[in-house]
C-alpha cells in the first residue's frame, strides 16, 4: 500500500514550502510502508522454511526412532533395562526369544530376579544380584563372564555381562542398563589357541627327545667303535649308529612334510608303478622288525587290483609303511598283524580303480578319547604312549593329508586292548607297464609243475589261488612226509619245490636233504620263511637249496622265482644260492663323481666298493667339466653333486650338454643331492639331468637308478 494526493486535502492558499514538506512525508510514510511490507513476506518466509525444517527434522527423528527399533530388534546381543527397584522397564526382543515368550508384556515390570529363575538357579542370582547392587551404589559399570543357558535347550553359553547404571543429569539414578554379550566363540577360540600353544611345546619338547635320543646314540657309538679293537664290536657300533640315522633322518622328514602341509605346499607326483613291488618293497624294509618281534604277518592282494596304477608311489609308500610302523610298534611280541588290499569299485569309462588298503593289529589300541585327537597336528593320542614308544606324533597327520590329496579318504577302527585298523581308500587309474609274470621263450604257464610243501594253511591257500590266476600246475603238501610220496608218486617230475623252513616233524632244510639223496638231486629247491636268510643261509645251502624268498609271498616274487628257476635250469646240477641273492654287478663301469664334500665322495666311493665300478672324483663342477672335456669317452654314467663352489651341478650340466662331442648329448647324468622336493627334481631335469636320487643316500635306490640308466642309454655298448 502507497499514499497518494488523493489521502491528502490540500487547499488552494497552501504555500508552497507546506506542500514540498508534505510530499516529503509522503514519500517517507510510503518507503516504510515498503519495508514493512518486505519485512512481512521474510517472516512469511522464515516461517515457512522453519516449518518445513521442523518436518524435516521430525521425519528424521521418526527414522532415527526406526532404526533404532530395528537395532535394538534384531541386536544378537540380549540388552535389558530396569528401573531403580530392578523392575523390567525393557527388553530387546533377542532375550524375550530365547525365553519363549510372545511379547515384553508378560516380564515388564517383574523383578529381574524373580525373571531370571527362568534359566538360572538361585547362586547364580545372587551373585548377579550382589555385583548389581554395589554397581549401583557405586554408580560404575561393572564388566564380568558368566555361563548360562538362557533358552534351556541344552547349549550352554559363556555371556560378557556388563551392567551400567542410568544416572540423570541431575546425578540421580533413574534405572539400569544390562547388556549380556555372547562370547562363546572367541572363548573356544581363545582355548583352543591356548591348547595350540600348549601341544606346540609340548611337540617341540617331544621332538628334542626324538631328536637327541638318536644323536646320542650316534656320537656315543662313534665313540666307542673308535676305540673298539674287536671287528664285531665295531661292527655293532656301526649297526647301532646306522638304526640311530635311520630313526634320525624319519624324524626330520616328518619336521619336514608337516611344515610343507601347514603352508599347503606339500606336492604329489603322479607316476605309474608297480603297486604290488611297491608293497613288496615296505615288507622288505619292515621284515627285520616283525621278525625281530616274533609277529604274524599277513599279506593279501586282491587280484583284481591292475598290476600298475598312476598315483605317487613315493607318497602312497609312505603312508603305508606309517600304518606298518605303527602296528609293529604297538603290538606286543608275538601278536598278529594284516596288510589287506582290496579293489572296491571301478569306474569303467575312465578305468579307475578304488583300491581300499588296510592295516590291522592285535596290539594295545586306542581309547575313544585318543581317537579325537589321533589326526591332530602337534597333538599326540596319548603323551605316555609317546614316551614308551616313541615318535613324533605327526605321521599319521602327514598319513591323512597325503591321502585326501590323492581325493581319497582315511578312517580307523579300535578299542583299548584289542588292536586298531588304519584304512584308506584312494581312485587310481589304470597305469603303463611292461607285461608281468612273463616266462623264457617257448615255455608257457601251463606246462610248469609246482610242488608247494607249507604247514601253514594260509600260505597252501595262497598257492592255490595264485595258480589257479596264472595257470600253472600246483601240487600242496602239508607237511614233509606228504611231500615226499607226492614227488615218489608223481607220473613227472616237478620244475620248483617250495619249501616251508620251520614245519613240525621235518623242517625244511631236512626234506630238502631228503629230496636230493632218495628222488631229485637236480631239482630246483626254493625256500620260503619268514625267518631271515642270512640266520638259516648257511645250514640251506649244504642241504642244497638252491634260493630263497621270504614270507609274506607276493606274486611277482613267486613268478621271478619261478622264472629265473627255469631260465637257469641247465645250471642247477651246482648247488648253491640262484641268482636272486647275488650281489649287484657293475664291472667295468665308468662313474665320474662331482662332489665337493670329501665325507661325501668317500660315502659313494664306498657303495660301489664291491660291484666292479670304476670311480674317478671331481670337488667341483669346474673340475669335473674339464676332467669330461679331456676324456669324454672314459666315462658311461655321471652323478652330479647340485650344490658346488665355482660352479654347481646345474650349470656344469648345462655347459656338458653344450659340448660338440656326441657323447655329451647322451651320458647319463644322475643328480645327487639333498634337495628332494618335486620342483627341485624337476629342475634337475630341466636342465638335462637324467634322474635324481636324494641325499642321505639309499644304496638300493643308486644301484637302482645306475642300472635304469646304464640300460635305457644308447651309447653304451
Amino acid at each position: 500500500m502507497s499514499l497518494t494526493d488523493k489521502d491528502f486535502a490540500i487547499g488552494n492558499d497552501a504555500s508552497a514550502g507546506e506542500i514540498a514538506r508534505l510530499n516529503a512525508e509522503l514519500k517517507k510514510l510510503n518507503r516504510q510502508v515498503k519495508q514493512y511490507e518486505d519485512l512481512i513476506e521474510r517472516n512469511k518466509s522464515i516461517y515457512a522454511a522453519k516449518q518445513k525444517l521442523s518436518e524435516v527434522k521430525s521425519a528424521e527423528q521418526m527414522r532415527l526412532r526406526q532404526y533404532m527399533n530395528l537395532l535394538l530388534a534384531n541386536s544378537p546381543d540380549i540388552i535389558l533395562m530396569f528401573d531403580t527397584h530392578g523392575r523390567f522397564t525393557y527388553s530387546t526382543d533377542a532375550f524375550l526369544k530365547k525365553l519363549h515368550l510372545d511379547n515384553f508384556a508378560l516380564i515388564n515390570g517383574r523383578n529381574y530376579k524373580e525373571v531370571f529363575t527362568l534359566f538360572a538357579d538361585r547362586q547364580w542370582i545372587d551373585d548377579l544380584a550382589e555385583q548389581f547392587a554395589n554397581a549401583m551404589t557405586e554408580k560404575a559399570s561393572i564388566t564380568l563372564e558368566r555361563s548360562a543357558d538362557v533358552g534351556n535347550m541344552g547349549d550352554l553359553r559363556y555371556y560378557k555381562i556388563t551392567f551400567t547404571p542410568m544416572v540423570g543429569k541431575s546425578g540421580k539414578t533413574e534405572g539400569a542398563l544390562a547388556i549380556f554379550h555372547d562370547v562363546t566363540e572367541e572363548r573356544n577360540a581363545q582355548e583352543a589357541a591356548i591348547q595350540a600353544s600348549s601341544a606346540k611345546s609340548d611337540f617341540l619338547a617331544n621332538m628334542s627327545h626324538e631328536m637327541r635320543t638318536p644323536m646320542n646314540a650316534i656320537i656315543g657309538m662313534t665313540n666307542i667303535g673308535r676305540t673298539a679293537v674287536d671287528i664285531e664290536k665295531k661292527d655293532y657300533c656301526l649297526g647301532k649308529i646306522a638304526d640311530a640315522s635311520t630313526h634320525l633322518l624319519g624324524v626330520i622328514n616328518d619336521v619336514l612334510d608337516m611344515s610343507k602341509i601347514e603352508a599347503n605346499k606339500l606336492e604329489l607326483s603322479i607316476t605309474d608303478f608297480d603297486f604290488e613291488k611297491m608293497l613288496l618293497k615296505i615288507t622288505n624294509v619292515l621284515a627285520f622288525s616283525i621278525d625281530a618281534k616274533k609277529l604274524t604277518f599277513t599279506v593279501k592282494i586282491d587280484p583284481a587290483i591292475p598290476a600298475f596304477i598312476q598315483s605317487d608311489e613315493q607318497r602312497l609308500a609312505q603312508v603305508i609303511t606309517n600304518l606298518m610302523s605303527n602296528a609293529i610298534k604297538f603290538t606286543p611280541e608275538g601278536g598278529s598283524i594284516k596288510l589287506i588290499a582290496n579293489r572296491v569299485g571301478r569306474d569303467k569309462e575312465n578305468d579307475i580303480s578304488y583300491i581300499q588298503v588296510s592295516v590291522s593289529d592285535t596290539g594295545i589300541g586306542i581309547s575313544p578319547e585318543q581317537l579325537g585327537r589321533l589326526f591332530t597336528s602337534f597333538e599326540q593320542a596319548d603323551n605316555s604312549i609317546s614316551r614308551k614308544y616313541g615318535g613324533t606324533g605327526l605321521g599319521l597327520v602327514i598319513s591323512k593329508k597325503i591321502i585326501e590329496l590323492l581325493n581319497g579318504t582315511m578312517k580307523v577302527e579300535s578299542a583299548v586292548d584289542e588292536g586298531s585298523m588304519f584304512t584308506f581308500m584312494i581312485p587310481a587309474k589304470r597305469g603303463v607297464g611292461k607285461g608281468k609274470f612273463t616266462l623264457p621263450k617257448g615255455i608257457g604257464w601251463n606246462n610248469i609243475r609246482v610242488l608247494a610243501v607249507d604247514d601253514s594253511e594260509e600260505t597252501r591257500d595262497y598257492f592255490r589261488s595264485t595258480s589257479d590266476v596264472l595257470g600253472f600246475r600246483c601240487d600242496i603238501a602239508r607237511d614233509g612226509m606228504e611231500a615226499l610220496e607226492m614227488i615218489e608218486k608223481a607220473d613227472s617230475s616237478y620244475d620248483v619245490i617250495f619249501v616251508d623252513w620251520k614245519m613240525p616233524v621235518m623242517n625244511g632244510i631236512e626234506l630238502t636233504r631228503k629230496i636230493r639223496e632218495r628222488y631229485l638231486e637236480n631239482a630246483v629247491v626254493i625256500m620260503i620263511s619268514a625267518t631271515e636268510w642270512h640266520v638259516i643261509e648257511s645250514e640251506a645251502k649244504a642241504a642244497g637249496v638252491n634260493g630263497f624268498i621270504p614270507k609274506p609271498l607276493f606274486t611277482s616274487t613267486l613268478t621271478d622265482t619261478i622264472n629265473e628257476c627255469l631260465s637257469i635250469e641247465e645250471h642247477m646240477e651246482q648247488a648253491g644260492v640262484s641268482k636272486l641273492s647275488n650281489e649287484t654287478r657293475f664291472d667295468g663301469v665308468r662313474i665320474l663323481l662331482a662332489e665337493d664334500i670329501e665325507i661325501n665322495r668317500e660315502i659313494v666311493i664306498g657303495l660301489f666298493e664291491n660291484t666292479g665300478a670304476i670311480i674317478r672324483s671331481a670337488e667341483n663342477g669346474v673340475v669335473a667339466l674339464r676332467m669330461f672335456k679331456e676324456n669324454p669317452d672314459d666315462y658311461d654314467v655321471i652323478f652330479m653333486d647340485i650344490h658346488m663352489p665355482e660352479m654347481d651341478g646345474y650349470e656344469t650340466t648345462r655347459q656338458i650338454r653344450a659340448l660338440d662331442f656326441p657323447i655329451a648329448k647322451t651320458i647319463p647324468i644322475i643328480a645327487m643331492t639333498a634337495n628332494v622336493f618335486s620342483k627341485d627334481i624337476e629342475r634337475c631335469l630341466a636342465v638335462g639331468m637324467n634322474d635324481h636320487v636324494g641325499k642321505p643316500l639309499n644304496a638300493s635306490e643308486v644301484m637302482e637308478k645306475l642300472e635304469l640308466q646304464l640300460k635305457s642309454n644308447p651309447a653304451r655298448p
